[in-house]
């Protein structure tokens, strides 16, 4: 079935946690990797029902559906955990799938091997990188000027919290 415009995409997804504390739980694991949504319209677009869907490279099918009174605001993002979802990204490569709650296809996207806290990022409409610093939460547009330069990025540092 041909994939339907739609303002909710996927934006950014992160498989391989390793030194980050993605999800400032306070330990950096496995339930730190992370799929990341972003809803293009300024209107506010309810997701209840909709469903990620993770294939590996094992062909082993898992699915994440939203609960009820799910919404995503215009113009933000949306980061869904591992720990939230139990969803397991493979550390080889696969595909992630959004469906609405008639489980049509809103977007898909396929990534390869990607090294440790390195995020695959949308950079406009079907364009795709590794290239990019992971932003979880925010625009990958800001980490853009570095793909200018062919600059890769360093490891990423374990966040801090500032001081008060």
């Amino acid at each position: 079935m041909p994939q339907r415009p739609q303002s909710v995409r996927l934006n950014e997804l992160l498989p391989v946690p390793q030194v980050t504390d993605w999800d400032r739980d306070g330990t950096a694991d496995a339930q730190d990797e992370w799929i990341e949504l972003y809803n293009a319209a300024r209107r506010a677009v309810d997701i209840s029902g909709w469903t990620l869907e993770v294939t590996g490279q094992s062909g082993v099918v898992d699915t994440y559906t939203f609960p009820r009174r799910t919404t995503l605001q215009g113009d933000r993002y949306l980061l869904q955990f591992q720990s939230v979802t139990g969803l397991v990204l493979d550390d080889a490569g696969g595909r992630v799938r959004l469906l609405d709650a008639d489980g049509d296809l809103v977007d898909q996207v396929t990534y390869g091997r990607l090294a440790a806290d390195t995020s695959y990022s949308r950079l406009l409409q079907d364009n795709w990188t590794n290239e990019l610093p992971p932003s979880p939460g925010e625009s990958n547009a800001g980490a853009a000027p570095a793909l200018r330069g062919k600059a890769r990025p360093t490891a990423t540092p374990t966040r801090i919290r500032p001081r008060r």
